[in-house]
């Protein structure tokens, strides 16, 4: 096992789980960070934790916008895994709720990581709205395309018609108040962006199928369940596999350069979802458990991973992160039965 200890943040979320089982899997000690004692059992009770328990240990951080909250959870730390930060739901207030704890809870812990010295790279968890504008991300484009180095321009201001704008916003105020932060401060480790796009894949913390809902693999299961979608959605999505697998590939300071940025993403036409579940689960289809049937129209919107790629290896499909998705609700669904 490597020496290097690694912080990472949002590790009760469906990122940051994921996050943490692949840096235990790929040989680091790592320290989770949570808001609550109660969430340390949680963790430690998942089957993909217990071969590492050894190799884990945790730190809470009741609210990661104080400054000087990380100040003890980094220390003797190498590395960051930094994924922590608020999704949109239902009444959520868009600056407080959102805006705030992605912008301050980013700064906070790069600067309580410039004072400690032990520290050589962060890892951030952005995102692909902050690099995409609002109105593309709502009504396509054919003609843009973006790229690692794209960014929202002019940052979005206030007010925000509801917590999805808001999501957007704070995504795109982190990523920038980070950059800025590495171009005035010059703290002493490097930082790395990923940019990850809408991401599905099995949620090992979510023991019901009903709770398969959750999170983003929502818009996956409420095609699956043939629920009607008014508004169409841009086709890029990612497996959480990925996800995981390059925020962990991204601390590699040899390989990876100072200050990159990576979009997580593939293309995909939604309108295929029907046949490949037809394929995947014919069984599930014939008996109503998948009872898909028209499916929510694909807004068209291109992405360059190249560079992505070539640091990091090809990206998983479509087809599979339905395959993870459909296959963990069939296996709860038969559980409750």
């Amino acid at each position: 096992m490597s020496d290097s200890l690694v912080l990472v943040t949002g590790v009760t979320g469906h990122v940051g789980f994921a996050v943490l089982v692949h840096a235990l899997q790929s040989g680091y000690n790592v320290r989770g960070a949570v808001r609550r004692e109660a969430q340390i059992d949680t963790i430690k009770s998942q089957e993909s934790i217990k071969p590492y328990l050894a190799h884990l240990s945790f730190t809470i951080v009741p609210d990661i916008t104080v400054d000087g909250a990380f100040v003890d959870a980094l220390k003797d730390v190498t590395y960051v895994l930094h994924i922590a930060s608020p999704i949109p739901s239902p009444g959520a207030d868009p600056e407080n709720d959102l805006i705030r704890p992605a912008v301050q809870g980013t700064i906070s812990i790069l600067k309580s990581a410039a004072n400690v010295p032990s520290v050589r790279r962060v890892v951030i968890t952005s995102s692909i709205v902050a690099v995409i504008p609002h109105a593309q991300l709502s009504n396509g484009d054919t003609t843009t395309v973006y790229t690692r180095e794209s960014r929202v321009r002019p940052l979005p201001m206030g007010p925000y018609q509801n917590a999805s704008e808001g999501y957007r916003a704070s995504k795109a105020l982190a990523l920038d108040a980070a950059e800025k932060f590495q171009r005035e401060v010059k703290p002493g480790f490097s930082i790395v962006y990923v940019m990850p796009s809408c991401v599905f894949g099995a949620n090992e913390l979510v023991s019901d199928a009903a709770s398969v809902f959750s999170g983003s693999n929502s818009v996956l299961m409420s095609m699956l369940m043939g629920m009607k979608e008014p508004v169409s959605t841009i086709g890029t999505v990612v497996h959480l596999d990925d996800v995981s697998r390059i925020h962990v590939r991204a601390l590699d300071e040899e390989k990876v350069p100072a200050g990159a940025s990576f979009i997580i993403s593939i293309p995909v036409k939604y309108e295929d979802t029907l046949d490949i579940v037809k394929r995947l689960f014919p069984e599930a289809v014939e008996d109503g458990r998948f009872p898909i049937s028209a499916l929510r129209q694909t807004l068209p919107l291109t992405t360059d991973i190249q560079a992505t790629v070539d640091a990091f290896g090809p990206l998983k499909g479509y087809e599979e992160m339905i395959k993870s998705v459909g296959e963990q609700y069939l296996r709860l669904l038969a559980n409750k039965q």
